[in-house]
């Protein structure tokens, strides 16, 4: 089964009416729709930390969006465990970062990722520090627009 890995500025997307919110949206369509059955350990097509959790709510109360909204896509992904070793790889990702800083939580987002990272097609963001430096790290990074 082939993943997306959604970070919380693409996730927000799909319960926020933003530019970029319809092609997101039939990225992913399209995305799942080509989805054969798998025996892979990762149970949804789309993924990301547990962290999402907290981002998505906090995004519904600050542009006044619907928490149901949220809770609702929240379903959808298969949310990854913050655990001890996801905090230390991003402590040393987010340390080894030349030029911009990486913030502390898209460096546990690029940790989560790498959790599964055979499992991922594409990581979603529209965030430009995590998209480089995913890239620098060879990962293959999309942005519908």
């Amino acid at each position: 089964m082939g993943v997306l890995y959604l970070d919380a500025s693409a996730a927000a997307k799909l319960i926020v009416d933003e530019q970029e919110s319809v092609a997101l949206a039939a990225f992913i369509r399209e995305h799942l729709a080509r989805q054969p059955g798998s025996r892979s350990p990762v149970s949804s097509p789309l993924v990301s930390s547990d962290l999402l959790r907290t981002e998505l709510l906090a995004v519904t109360g600050r542009v006044g969006g619907n928490p149901d909204d949220a809770r609702t896509l929240l379903r959808s992904v298969q949310l990854l465990a913050l655990t001890p070793a996801v905090c230390d790889a991003a402590g040393r990702i987010a340390g080894a970062v030349v030029g911009p800083a990486l913030g502390s939580l898209d460096a546990i987002h690029l940790a989560s990722a790498l959790t599964v990272v055979t499992h991922i097609d594409w990581i979603v963001t529209y965030d430009k520090r995590f998209r480089d430096t995913a890239r620098s790290m060879g990962l293959e990074v999309v942005a519908p627009e």
